[in-house]
């Protein structure tokens, strides 16, 4: 029987993957700030690349989530000649939240601004 710590280090090497302390299947890409008693599940991936990614302590991140910092929609259609990446970040966040919720709501309720 493969020693699971065996079978972490073989399945890095296999795939690529970075080790880290949440699961085998977890995809860490750059080096986001992961805070303490953070939980991530098996199949999510977590792409820092070249930004600024912050997960608070004691965050609860499910299985096959991903948080990706880059959008490559603009590139791919030939409206950029590069990938755009951001910081995510508790204020970046917010922002964004803020944003897509007045957008959705608006959506619905026009009297919402």
């Amino acid at each position: 029987m493969l020693d699971p710590a065996e079978l972490a280090k073989s399945l890095s090497v296999v795939t690529g993957m970075k080790e880290n302390r949440f699961h085998p299947f977890v995809w860490i890409v750059g080096d986001p700030q992961i805070g303490k008693g953070v939980y991530i599940g098996g199949f999510s991936e977590v792409n820092a690349k070249d930004v600024r990614v912050v997960i608070g302590d004691f965050c609860d991140i499910a299985s096959f989530v991903s948080i990706n910092s880059a959008d490559s929609h603009e590139l791919c259609i030939g409206l950029s000649m590069a990938v755009a990446r951001a910081d995510i970040t508790q204020s970046s966040l917010r922002v964004q939240l803020s944003t897509r919720a007045r957008f959705h709501l608006t959506r619905w309720s026009p009297e919402i601004r």
